[in-house]
């Protein structure tokens, strides 16, 4: 019976396949849902693109519900929850 080789690559190998996928994510401006901020609004400096996604009706309302209590927008409150869960490295 012959033995199976497993080949570990390098942290160095990693760094590198991090380094091309924030490459390929940063460069995608062929996007439609990609917009700069000088083609929104002048207040606005960083670049933005659109993020759809569908969730139920009643987590929706529970959302507005929430933000219109605290006097938030939907948009700011859910950036900072993707923010919190997904910091940057």
């Amino acid at each position: 019976m012959s033995k199976k080789k497993i080949t570990i690559k390098s942290a160095a190998h990693l760094r590198g396949v991090e380094n091309a996928l924030d490459a390929w994510v940063n460069n995608n401006t062929n996007s439609p849902e990609t917009r700069t901020a000088s083609t929104k609004s002048q207040a606005t400096a960083e670049e933005e693109t659109r993020f759809t996604i569908v969730i139920p009706t009643y987590l929706h309302r529970r959302i507005k519900k929430k933000c219109a209590v605290e006097g938030l927008s939907m948009k700011n409150l859910l950036k900072e929850i993707l923010m919190d869960a997904f910091p940057e490295s």
